[in-house]
């Protein structure tokens, strides 16, 4: 990517630093005209006065539009499959959605589009939403699990999460999110003892950004939050542990071991 600069009439963005909330997210300061510059590797090394720019600029006019930053959707669950816009009308008319989910709608039935579909067809589902988001100013976001519904669904939802944030042009975080629904089959308790024991280890070790958990009544609970929790922290710890002592492999032939006995019992 070769270097350039970018110029308008005006630019807003936030004051102060990251994270921001309340009444200081929506302080904005503004400067007329204005421009951005980023060097040969994308990164933005200019914010300011068009004036003080390093080089010329290649897009825009001081005389119109306005920088601003690039959005942040901090909650998709990209990679999906899929519609349930009839659920949503289904809403509307006044349907609860845990009468969608006790009906076998809602997490389920998107968790059945996603076994059904190859993973050819969910990549070629979720491109498009990537050009679109784009298109309309988001250039970063989460791409999170919850679809996959078993153990070996939901670490074959996480390498497709990868390779969506491998290709995407738009910054992606990986959130896994096992305790989406109580899978079909297993009671809760069950569940998290194949998570925490397993799936959690596997997924640290291919890399993710944060883990999630569902907490509803139609979901999961508080003391299950508490638990994934430490159990996070745990394999977290246990995995920085190995690497500082040279023994990350082994940490890798532990996640391995646990997921193929998890996968394939």
């Amino acid at each position: 990517m070769a270097r350039g600069a970018a110029v308008a009439a005006a630019m807003a963005t936030a004051l102060g630093s990251a994270p921001l909330g309340d009444e200081a997210a929506a302080a904005v300061e503004t400067r007329a005209p204005s421009g951005v510059a980023w060097d040969d590797d994308g990164t933005i090394v200019f914010a300011g006065a068009a004036a003080d720019l390093p080089w010329e600029p290649m897009i825009g006019s001081p005389d119109a539009g306005m920088l601003v930053p690039g959005f942040v959707d901090c909650h998709t669950h990209l990679p999906f499959v899929g519609w349930r816009a009839d659920e949503f009308e289904a809403r509307l008319r006044g349907v609860s959605y845990a009468e969608l989910h006790g009906s076998e709608g809602g997490i389920y039935r998107s968790s059945r589009m996603f076994h059904e579909a190859t993973d050819d067809e969910v990549l070629a589902f979720c491109r498009p939403l990537l050009g679109e988001m784009l298109a309309h100013g988001t250039t970063a976001l989460e791409l999170k699990t919850g679809y996959g519904l078993t153990a070996e669904g939901e670490l074959r939802e996480l390498a497709l999460a990868q390779r969506l944030r491998d290709e995407a042009t738009l910054t992606c975080s990986i959130t896994f999110l096992p305790c989406h629904a109580v899978p079909k089959g297993i009671d809760r308790d069950a569940w998290l003892d194949t998570v925490t024991s397993s799936l959690l280890p596997a997924a640290v070790a291919s890399g993710i950004d944060a883990v999630d958990i569902y907490v509803e009544d139609i979901a999961f609970s508080i003391g299950d939050l508490e638990r994934l929790a430490a159990a996070y922290g745990f394999v977290n710890a246990l995995a920085e542990l190995l690497e500082a002592s040279g023994q990350g492999d082994r940490f890798e032939e532990m996640r391995t071991r646990a997921s193929a006995s998890e996968v394939h019992p």
